[in-house]
This record gives structure tokens, C-alpha cells and sequence, in this order.
């Protein structure tokens, strides 16, 4: 699928992301083994779930929110949290034995430790400070917003938010490299009093063990190293479902405290990651040209050729980062359902699906602002015709 000049598709994205993406694309093509049997109902409602999953996604913007909440602290000089973590805490993806069709595959294993922790932030810390991460881009989960950058640029980051954090929360499994370059930036900063290390007890990959037996993954764990933690006075050891709870009231009563604003006036933070520039114009590219063909197979009324390539291009403008390219791909496959296979109900979902995206983008897009009216009255007419035919289902059976 890639260019021979190209880097790889995969990466850029949180597995469970890229996955999704990968198999639209495979079910795409009619030969794909795992497509047969199917009926075209079960394809539909398989896609459809699909899509959303990935609005879903694109939606939640971490890094957008993440340079909001600490381009405010600074702005109005009040303290926020940072969250920090071993990066064995988060997903991490292993090659997998192949699939019965021969296919290879990977699997991600995440544990749920992680999300326990975000969820603990939310609830105790949130209602006094803001709470920011740091997350690779393939790696990307929990709630809490989170600036998204590649491995080789989180230390410059992560050095800048240090000295500026009133609090800071670490998720602490172990001493490895990247642990302990943190806890350097925090005592370069003379944050330990600030800080409060949440020293992890379980293996947070011990449920996952059937899992990782069933379907071969093999993991590897980061490289220990000797390190100490004896002047962060601030450790609490976290084991079992009383364990979360202590999280929970230690970090609250630390939010309560009095915390340090930024030390900076202004902040200059970097971009989100983005994939290299040629993957992205090759990818928009491909996106275009499948649209196009598209058109060309509904023209001669060739609708179920037209449908699978319309949903190469739209996995095509994910990995792009295209986001008008994804609203005229899903606006199209709504088109095409209402059109081609008098599938009212799928139309739907996919012009809200369109809309909505739509509306993310058109105070940046000219050719979005132009659509979206358009959009939002071809959904409106169709939910006119869903209601009118509801009132005459209501009438008829009442006589």
C-alpha cells in the first residue's frame, strides 16, 4: 500500500486508530477473506461503527486542549497540574502470531492502571487545577488533555511544563531512563515538594496474560536502571482497590494546597505531531483520486464498486490529517447510500457524520463553510421524510 519511498503508514496514530483505518481499507476490496459471508446489512452497520469510532477520535483534540490550559495559566498566572507516567503504564503494541486467514497482525495490550490514575486527576485534582500530559502519538488514552508529540521531542517539553507546573503527579512503575531524565527536570526546578510520586505496586499487564498467551505477543519490558526517590517526600504506594481510593484523597488534599503560578509570562509549545509531510500529501493525494474515481463508477451507476473505493478514500484523508477531505468522502457515501441503495437510515448517520466534521472546520476552510448549508439541508430533508413517514405509521395504525 505504500509508496517505495514512503515511511509506513502505521504509527502515527494509536493502534486501536490505525487499526480501525487498516480494516476499512482491507474490506474495501471483495477479496479480502475476511469479507466473505458477509451480508451487505452486516458490511454497512461494520463501516458505519466504524466511522464514528474514528469522528470520535478526531474529535477529542488532547494537544489542542492541553495548549489552551497552559497558554491560560500562564496568561492569567495561576498554578496547573502535570501528569507524568512510565511509558510502560500506557498501550503498547506487540507483533501477534497471523490470523486464520494467514494475515499477520498485532495486538495492543493496555492496562487499565493508567486510565484509573487520569480518572483519579479528573476527579480530585480538576476542581482546583487544570491537569495536562504528555503522550506519545501512538500511544494516545485516557481523558485528560495531553500535549501529543513523537519520543525524541517530549524532554524539551517536558522541561518547560516542569518549571512552570504549581503541581506535579507521577505515575511511577519503575526507574528507567526516561523516569529518571523526569525526576532530574523536577529537581532542577526544585519541584520535589510539589510533586507527588504515586509509586505503582502491580504488574499493570498481569490481567492481560491470557491475552498476550492467546494471541502471541511476546512483551518487552524498558531497561531498569538504579535510581532513588528519597528526596521526593511526597510517596504514597498504590496497591489494590483501597489503593485508588488513597490516590484519590492524597491528591485532593494536595490540590487544596497552595500551588506556585507559571514562572514564565509567555510560553512558546510546540505543534502537535504530525506524520512526515510526504506521507501526508501522498495519502491526501490517494484520498483525492479515489473521490474522483468514485464519482466517476456512481455516474455509470456502478454503486457497490463506488462505495468500497469511497472508503479507501476516506481512510486515506485519516492518515492524511484531511479533514475537508474527510467531510466530502463521508458526504458522498451519504449521497451514495440515499441514492444508490435507498438506504435512508445510513445516509443519515453519514451526512451527521459529515456535518459535524464540517463544522470543525469551516472557519479555516472556505470550501467547508461552503458545504456545510448544504450539507445541513440535505440531513434536514431527510429527517422531514423520517418524521412525516412515522406520522403516517401513527395515523394509519390508529384506524
Amino acid at each position: 500500500m505504500n509508496g517505495s519511498d514512503l515511511p509506513p503508514f502505521m504509527g502515527y496514530l494509536p493502534p486501536v486508530v490505525d487499526g480501525t483505518l487498516l480494516e476499512l481499507m482491507n474490506m474495501s476490496y471483495p477479496d479480502y477473506p475476511p469479507r466473505a459471508g458477509r451480508t451487505g446489512a452486516q458490511l454497512s452497520e461494520s463501516r458505519l461503527l466504524a466511522l464514528d469510532s474514528l469522528r470520535l477520535f478526531f474529535k477529542e483534540k488532547p494537544h489542542q486542549r492541553a495548549a489552551e490550559i497552559v497558554g491560560e495559566a500562564v496568561l492569567r498566572q495561576t498554578p496547573f497540574c502535570l501528569y507524568l507516567r512510565n511509558f510502560g503504564l500506557g498501550p503498547r503494541v506487540y507483533g501477534a502470531r497471523n490470523d486464520p486467514y494467514g494475515l499477520p497482525q498485532v495486538v495492543t495490550l493496555a492496562g487499565q492502571f493508567d486510565n484509573h490514575m487520569q480518572r483519579s486527576l479528573q476527579a480530585a485534582v480538576e476542581p482546583s487545577l487544570p491537569v495536562v500530559g504528555i503522550q506519545n502519538p501512538a500511544g494516545q488514552s485516557g481523558p485528560l488533555p495531553a500535549f501529543v508529540l513523537a519520543d525524541e521531542d517530549w524532554e524539551s517539553l517536558a522541561a518547560l511544563l516542569v518549571r512552570n507546573a504549581g503541581m506535579i503527579v507521577i505515575h511511577f512503575l519503575g526507574f528507567t531512563s526516561g523516569v529518571l531524565k523526569e525526576l532530574e527536570l523536577i529537581r532542577a526546578a526544585g519541584k520535589q515538594t510539589s510533586t507527588l510520586v504515586v509509586i505503582e505496586q502491580e504488574d499493570p499487564f498481569a490481567a492481560l496474560k491470557d491475552a498476550a498467551l492467546l494471541t502471541g505477543a511476546r512483551r518487552q519490558e524498558p531497561v531498569s536502571i538504579a535510581g532513588s526517590l528519597d528526596d521526593f517526600p511526597h510517596r504514597l504506594l498504590r496497591q489494590g482497590d483501597d489503593g485508588w481510593q488513597a490516590v484519590q484523597a492524597n491528591l485532593a488534599a494536595m490540590a487544596c494546597e497552595s500551588h506556585a503560578p507559571p514562572v514564565d509570562r509567555a510560553l512558546s509549545l510546540p505543534p502537535e505531531f504530525l506524520p512526515p509531510e510526504p506521507l501526508r500529501n501522498y495519502c491526501t493525494d490517494r484520498s483525492t483520486e479515489e473521490y474522483d474515481r468514485a464519482h466517476q463508477l456512481t455516474d455509470e451507476k456502478r454503486f457497490d464498486e463506488a462505495e468500497d473505493v469511497l472508503y479507501r478514500a476516506v481512510a486515506y484523508a485519516h492518515w492524511a490529517r484531511y479533514p475537508l477531505g474527510r467531510v466530502m468522502t463521508l458526504t458522498a457515501l451519504g449521497q451514495l447510500s440515499l441514492i444508490g441503495f435507498g438506504a435512508k437510515g445510513d445516509a443519515g448517520s453519514l451526512l451527521e457524520m459529515a456535518l459535524d466534521t464540517c463544522q470543525e472546520v469551516r472557519a479555516t476552510s472556505q470550501t467547508a463553510a461552503k458545504m456545510y448549508p448544504a450539507i445541513e439541508q440535505a440531513l434536514g430533508r431527510l429527517r422531514a421524510e423520517t418524521e412525516a413517514k412515522g406520522k403516517r405509521e401513527i395515523d394509519a395504525a390508529g384506524k
